[in-house]
C-alpha cells in the first residue's frame, strides 16, 4: 500500500511540474512589492560554479520570513520559510501544493514526525518541514531546477 501511494504521488509531482505555473513555485516570485503588512528585499548570490540567483526575502509584519529563490531566468527553483505562522503555502507553492500536502500525510501516516522535522524527497520535489510548537520552518525545492553548482543546503 505504502509503495502505491509512493508511486501515486510521484505521478502527481509530475503533473504538476508539467502544468505551466504562474506566480508560484516553477513561476516567477509569488509576494508582490512591499506594503503595510510585509518587507521584500532582493539579493542576487552566486553557486560554486558561478552562476547567478536571486534571492527575494520577505518579512512579514508577524516576523514570518519566507525566502524564495529564483533561477537566472526568473523562475522560483525553491521556497522557505521560518516563523510562529504557516507561510502562505497556497501561494507559495501553486501547483504543487497537492503533491506537498499528500507528501506530508503519507509520510506522517508512515509513522514520520513533523514535530521531528520531516524530509520527502520525490521525483521533481524535496521537502523539509519541522513544526514545533510555537515555531514553523519548512523548505521546498526542485531539484532539477538547482542552477549548476547550487548546493540544496543553502536554501534555508
Amino acid at each position: 500500500m505504502r509503495k502505491r501511494a509512493i508511486f501515486l504521488m510521484a505521478g502527481l509531482c509530475a503533473l504538476a511540474a508539467a502544468t505551466p505555473a504562474s506566480a508560484e513555485l516553477g513561476g516567477p516570485p509569488a509576494l508582490p512589492a512591499n506594503d503595510a503588512t510585509r518587507v521584500t528585499t532582493v539579493s542576487t548570490l552566486w553557486t560554486a560554479a558561478r552562476v547567478p540567483y536571486t534571492v527575494y526575502q520577505t518579512t512579514f509584519a508577524d516576523g514570518m520570513i519566507v525566502k524564495e529563490y529564483a533561477a537566472q531566468a526568473g523562475n522560483v527553483f525553491a521556497v522557505a520559510w521560518n516563523g510562529t505562522v504557516n507561510a502562505p503555502l497556497g501561494l507559495l507553492l501553486g501547483a504543487y501544493l497537492p503533491c506537498y500536502q499528500q507528501a506530508i500525510n503519507a509520510a506522517m501516516a508512515g509513522g514520520e514526525s513533523v514535530t521531528a522535522g520531516l524530509y520527502v524527497q520525490q521525483s521533481g520535489l524535496a521537502i523539509w518541514v519541522a513544526d514545533a510548537p510555537g515555531h514553523i520552518t519548512g523548505r521546498v525545492y526542485l531539484p532539477q531546477a538547482l542552477p549548476g553548482g547550487m548546493d540544496a543546503a543553502l536554501i534555508n
